[in-house]
């Protein structure tokens, strides 16, 4: 709220950590009171095996026959937010690109909201 009372062109992007196990709903509800994009970095959050071996996450993955890391970058998108990935295998950048094949439904993404559960907690 500071900075938008001072800035004299507003922010086009607000760059945060965001992901299935941290977030922080109060920087995401000013972006959105702003306009203002919020982007996530380390999607598949610092402890990677953690989502990607997530039970909820294995198994949405699993019915959309796609991989774990999709459905949680999916989650993001979804949202309306933008997402950062970072790779050095190929097969994971093409994973990671396509994650506009598919849809997740609104209880599937309640899912996906409910295994936060560490808001502000680095995971």
């Amino acid at each position: 709220d500071s900075l938008m009372k001072t800035a004299k062109i507003p922010p086009a992007v607000n760059q945060v950590q965001y992901n299935l196990f941290y977030r922080n709903t109060d920087t995401e509800a000013a972006c959105q009171n702003s306009s203002i994009a919020l982007m996530g970095y380390t999607p598949l959050s610092k402890n990677v095996t953690h989502t990607l071996t997530h039970p909820s996450v294995t198994s949405i993955a699993d019915k959309h026959q796609v991989a774990p890391a999709q459905v949680a970058l999916r989650w993001i998108v979804q949202k309306g937010h933008v997402v950062t990935v970072q790779s050095t295998s190929p097969q994971h950048q093409q994973e990671d690109a396509d994650v506009f094949g598919f849809q997740l439904s609104a209880d599937e993404m309640s899912e996906l909201d409910g295994v936060k559960g560490m808001e502000g907690v680095v995971v």
